[in-house]
């Protein structure tokens, strides 16, 4: 059984090591608590689980906090059928 996650896109290149650390560890506990809960749950339930885990997580620009683009709109680029 694996459990695959990341942290969407980003630029590193203007990011503290103090702010890559945090999202290093943050993407870490994710991975940990997601694979404990696939041992219990589906596959769909635990996609499910780790992106509001990653959505919740300030450091990272998904779900309501998404990038905004250039004309000023908020879009997501994923789903779950």
């Amino acid at each position: 059984m694996k459990l695959i996650i990341h942290g969407g896109f980003f630029s590193e290149s203007l990011t503290n090591q103090e702010v890559k650390k945090a999202k290093q560890e943050a993407l870490r506990e994710a991975g940990q608590m997601g694979y404990k809960y696939l041992e219990s749950h589906t596959a769909a339930q635990t996609a499910v689980y780790v992106t509001r885990l990653l959505e919740d997580c300030e450091l990272f620009n998904a779900g309501t906090g998404s990038q905004i683009q250039s004309d000023g709109k908020i879009r997501l680029s994923a789903s779950l059928t």
